[in-house]
């Protein structure tokens, strides 16, 4: 593999383990029966987290115990609808039971 290519692909996994710390940190988890529905919040969040100058900010926010996702975050707008999801989802699956 290419220099550049592998520089491409180390950016890349490093950007989706912050995008998977980030929804790990807001409680996000998104059943596979939601996905469908909730793609394009999905597809905002992954473009967004892709296309920021400055990933480590996310990290910096975990670790400063920091609530949600900075408001600042392009992402923010589609986190928080993934973050409201998860919770309806939870809600319902526990009033299923």
């Amino acid at each position: 593999m290419s220099g550049a290519l592998n520089t491409l692909l180390v950016d890349f996994r490093y950007r989706q383990r912050v995008r998977h710390a980030m929804f790990d940190h807001m409680g996000i988890d998104i059943p596979e029966e939601d996905a469908k529905r909730l793609f394009e919040h999905l597809r905002a969040a992954m473009l967004a987290c892709n296309r920021c100058q400055a990933p480590e900010t996310c990290i910096n926010w975990i670790n400063g115990g920091h609530r949600g996702a900075p408001h600042f975050c392009k992402a923010h707008t589609a986190l928080m609808v993934l973050q409201r999801a998860t919770g309806q989802a939870s809600a319902a699956r526990h009033a299923a039971e």
